[in-house]
């Protein structure tokens, strides 16, 4: 089995923009795939963690490969080129952007639904809205303004995206705002 972090080693590209690889301090500059010991391994064959890692740029393309050497005799069993597990991600650091483009107007006298815009590098997840009196609470979701914190509400799409809701549940002359926010794949 695989007993000490010395025995697992991890390899990092930069496939897009460059395609140059780690070099195993904090930049992307040799040519040549070189792996280094990950710092910790929780028991035999277990997860492993490691820290000092390069300084990733938002929007760039990155590959991690893993390989790990077992405790056989006499030297140990090294990862086959072919079986060298890898994963590869796009760094996304930049948060969505969303906007309301509707109602529009001040005051707004009648409206069946909200609607906007949102943006993101990648890809925009989805968007969510809720409304809040003014000087009061939130939307509950169903009927009334009776939540003290926010109930954010699905949109349907992302870009534009729209929200179904009848102004008929406002209470002329009284103030209201509505919110927003985007989300993206990043994790």
């Amino acid at each position: 089995g695989v007993t000490a972090a010395v025995n697992v080693e991890i390899s990092i590209q930069e496939t897009d923009p460059l395609g140059a690889y780690w070099n195993g301090a904090s930049t992307f500059t040799t040519a040549a795939e070189n792996f280094f010991a990950v710092n910790t391994l929780s028991g035999v064959n277990g997860t492993w963690s490691r820290t000092g890692l390069p300084t990733f740029q938002n929007g760039y393309a990155y590959k991690l490969r893993q390989r790990a050497r077992d405790t056989a005799l006499p030297g140990g069993n090294l990862t086959t080129p072919a079986a060298v597990s890898e994963a590869s991600f796009i760094y996304d650091i930049e948060r969505p952007t969303a906007a309301i483009t509707a109602p529009t107007g001040d005051p707004v006298t009648a409206f069946a639904t909200i609607g906007g815009t949102s943006h993101d590098a990648f890809n925009v997840r989805g968007v969510s809205v809720t409304i809040k009196e003014t000087s009061g609470l939130y939307w509950n979701g169903t009927s009334t303004f009776t939540s003290a914190a926010a109930v954010w509400i699905p949109a349907v799409s992302s870009s534009p995206w729209s929200w179904v809701y009848s102004s008929t549940n406002l209470v002329n002359g009284k103030s209201y705002q509505i919110f927003t926010f985007a989300t993206d794949d990043a994790n």
